[in-house]
């Protein structure tokens, strides 16, 4: 990387002054450390020794005013036990403060128990009053206090003596390692000083070759660029051409070079035809870069060429203007390509057009015949739901005629049975065969009874959805011998219509029916819950499954018959039906019938 003789200069003075700096650093960082190490030693070392050696004293000043309180009885000496036990703990606790090692803080915690110790010894003298004390009893106190004694001179003093001395040693490396730096700083501004005289004379050769060598490559990139350019002094006097620009006007540098631009770069309004103020004078005049694509230049030949221009003036260092800089481009080839491209605008535009109308056409008749589609399907819809009405109109007739008629006539074979029952008593051929057949009069009967009911559940008519679908399930379940549950959550009380009960009975029905015959399940589930505004009816089994995507028309067994009759009768009350199988996974039917559907469905 190259740096200007000015980036040399300011980083060569600027690293000596930087160096001085740092070499004063050098002097005021110790002498500050020097001082917080003094100060250290005056908030810590000094007061931690004191500490230790007011805590020595008053130990033994305790123990002097307990015996001599013990041998008089005089108040004063228990006063002074008592002032000088308070002396003990302030320098304890004092010491505790100062702590500022592991070491320390150990030393403290170790002399706090010996205190305790010692003292409640002493206040025990000073609480019994003048009596005789054994010599054992005075050892006791003595080793008490020989123990905190022994701890305080053998380790406490010691340590805040080492803690001292280190303080100061550390002050005394520090202000040496200041006066090397010093040194070294010096030595490194009279290097750089050296070094950087060398470098800017060095620079200054090479920054007059770069100047000669940057002109040849300005000069050799005005003759190759493609636009033509053309640059003036502040009076408007042509200073240089590069080639584009002889080309473009006929003109040599040589011929131009001092006259007025207008005379030889001469603009011609295309829209008017009337010659256009010169750009560059223009710019001149208003401090501004300017622009243009609709002029034509006059050439020395008397041709016309359509260009592009762009003009700027050109500012010094103050941001004064000291000419003018044009440059403009032939786009004749431009221009050309405009028409092409307008020509084949409007042809395109035709056709866009012609196909437009053709998609409007196409457009109307697909809307016709969604018309016509969607009346065939309510056409379709209104005929499925009549159908589906007979259907329940029938099968109601049918089940009362399986109540009314069979069922009776059933209830009076049943009685003529047992009755020939009870005459054949004790006729061992008789007998046998008339109990087969009453079995066969009670299967019948059940049968017929079931049938009815699946026909027309009178729970439907009675009770509602909710309740005739519990009892439907549990009549399924005993009547295959499947395990189903029926759950029902958030059904409103208000009842829907009796089109959309029916027809969701219904499709519970089909549902059931086909897991009886197709399935093989051992587990059933239905559940009828109230969401958002649909009801939402969930019946799911654990037998074999299908793939749903086979049943694009109905089976041999019926299957599909039974699934198309289901969503027949979701799409009668505005619902739908989806299912989700797949082979050795069971079967989920969801039918989903919006609310609104259910009470316009009420009342119609």
């Amino acid at each position: 990387m190259r740096f200007s003789t000015a980036t040399k200069l300011t980083l060569g003075f600027g690293g000596v002054i930087v160096l001085l700096v740092l070499n004063q650093a050098a002097v005021l960082l110790p002498l500050r450390s020097v001082n917080e190490q003094i100060r250290a030693m005056s908030e810590v070392g000094r007061p931690l020794r004191s500490a230790t050696r007011g805590l020595e004293a008053n130990v033994f000043a305790f123990g002097l005013a307990v015996r001599t309180y013990a041998q008089t009885g005089a108040p004063i000496y228990k006063n002074e036990a008592e002032r000088e036990q308070l002396n003990v703990e302030a320098n304890i606790a004092e010491y505790r403060r100062l702590a500022s090692t592991e070491r320390q803080r150990e030393l403290a915690a170790r002399i706090d128990p010996l205190w305790q110790e010692y003292k409640t010894k002493g206040l025990a003298v000073i609480n019994g009053g003048t009596r005789f004390y054994s010599d054992a009893e005075w050892e006791s106190i003595a080793a008490s206090r020989t123990a905190m004694i022994e701890l305080i001179r053998g380790e406490m003093q010691p340590d805040a003596l080492v803690n001292y001395n280190a303080i100061t040693q550390i002050a005394y490396q520090q202000v040496e390692a200041a006066e090397r730096f010093m040194l070294i700083i010096f030595i490194l501004c009279i290097v750089i000083a050296i070094v950087t005289g060398q470098s800017v004379s060095r620079a200054i050769v090479r920054s007059e070759r770069e100047i000669l060598s940057g002109r040849e490559h300005l000069r050799a990139t005005l003759t190759s660029i493609g636009d033509a350019v053309v640059t003036t002094d502040i009076e408007g006097r042509i200073t240089s051409l590069n080639l584009m620009a002889e080309r473009l006007t006929g003109w040599t540098e040589a011929e131009a070079r001092g006259q007025q631009l207008r005379s030889v770069v001469q603009f011609i309004d295309d829209a008017t035809g009337f010659e256009a103020e010169s750009p560059s004078l223009k710019a001149l005049r208003e401090g501004t870069a300017l622009s243009s694509d609709s002029v034509l230049l006059a050439t020395r030949y008397g041709t016309k060429v359509p260009v592009e221009d762009h003009a700027a003036p050109v500012l010094n260092s103050k941001g004064a203007a000291v000419g003018s800089v044009l440059v403009f481009r032939d786009v004749t080839e431009r221009k050309l390509h405009a028409l092409e491209l307008s020509k084949s605008y409007d042809e395109l535009e035709a056709r866009v057009k012609h196909r437009t109308f053709e998609l409007a056409e196409t457009h109307a008749e697909l809307i016709r015949e969604m018309e016509e589609h969607a009346i065939a399907e309510q056409k379709r819809i209104e005929l499925l739901g009549r159908l589906v009405s007979g259907q329940e109109t029938e099968r109601r007739r049918i089940a009362r005629d399986l109540h009314d008629q069979l069922g009776q006539r059933l209830t009076a074979l049943r009685l003529k049975i047992a009755s020939l029952k009870e005459a054949a008593a004790g006729n061992e051929v008789l007998e046998p065969k008339i109990t087969r057949l009453q079995q066969i009069a009670e299967m019948l009967d059940s049968e017929v009874s079931y049938l009815a009911w699946e026909l027309r559940p009178t729970a439907l008519d009675d009770l509602g959805f909710a309740a005739a679908v519990r009892a439907f399930v549990k009549e399924w379940s005993r009547h295959f011998d499947i395990p189903a549950d029926f759950q029902a959550a958030k059904i409103p009380k208000r009842r829907s219509s009796k089109d959309t009960e029916t027809h969701l009975y219904r499709i519970t029905q089909e549902a059931l029916n086909n897991i009886s015959k197709h399935a093989g399940a051992t587990q059933v589930s239905v559940v009828l819950e109230k969401h958002d505004d649909r009801i939402i009816l969930i019946i799911e089994d654990n037998g074999k499954g299908f793939d749903p995507a086979s049943l694009t028309k109905p089976s041999r067994s019926g299957r599909g018959l039974g699934l198309l009759g289901m969503r027949e009768r979701a799409t009668l009350v505005g619902g739908d039906v989806e299912i989700e199988s797949a082979p050795g996974s069971g079967t989920t039917i969801f039918v989903r019938v919006p609310m609104a559907s259910t009470a316009k469905a009420a009342n119609e």
